[in-house]
């Protein structure tokens, strides 16, 4: 099972590798995965007071924070034409670790 997880993160990160380059893929989804790394830590901190609502308002709203600020980085790389088949594999990513959050 731990091996399917693998090969899904590595077939996202490959589809956003083709329409960017290496190393701005991985400034992008480096630097846009901070919100996740916040609400995680604040739901190991907070896991007592947390019910599932709140948890659930809390990693939406850092789903949609990844994906607006990897949007406004990627829109600059990649052409309007080519959008959002560009930025459906890293709205997938976001979601997947987000998903990892409600667990």
């Amino acid at each position: 099972m731990q091996i399917c997880k693998i090969l899904f993160f590595y077939f996202l990160f490959f589809l956003i590798i083709i329409f960017s380059s290496l190393f701005q893929s991985l400034c992008v989804l480096g630097y846009c995965l901070f919100p996740i790394l916040l609400c995680s830590m604040l739901y190991y901190f907070l896991k007592s007071y947390l019910n599932f609502g709140i948890k659930l308002l809390m990693a939406g709203g850092t789903f949609v924070w990844c994906c607006f600020s990897s949007i406004a980085f990627m829109s600059d790389i990649i052409g309007n034409e080519k959008k959002g088949l560009a930025l459906f594999p890293i709205c997938l990513f976001y979601f997947a670790f987000t998903c990892y959050l409600l667990l």
